[in-house]
Parts: C-alpha cells; structure tokens; sequence
C-alpha cells in the first residue's frame, strides 16, 4: 500500500546517502577522472 512503498522510497534515501560515504564510491570517482588523465600520458609516451 502507499505507507509500504513511502517506507521503500525513504530505504532507498537512505541507501543513496550511505553510498556517497562510501570510500569505494569515492575511489570510483577518483578513477573516472585519474584513467584518463593516465592514459593520455600512456598514449603520448607510447605514441613518441
């Protein structure tokens, strides 16, 4: 019923704000802008 799915939608809150806490979340992060930065340092040594 309505009370049952207001119950899920806070779980989900919930979960959300655990997951910003989360180092590997965090370290997720760091890799999405660290790889490509890495790469492209990869890519102009191998291209010289």
């Amino acid at each position: 019923g309505p009370i049952n799915f207001s119950f899920c939608e806070q779980e989900r809150d919930a979960d959300e704000e655990e997951r910003r806490d989360d180092p590997y979340e965090t370290d997720t992060e760091v890799q999405k802008r660290v790889i490509p930065i890495v790469s492209g340092l990869l890519f102009s040594l191998l291209g010289k």
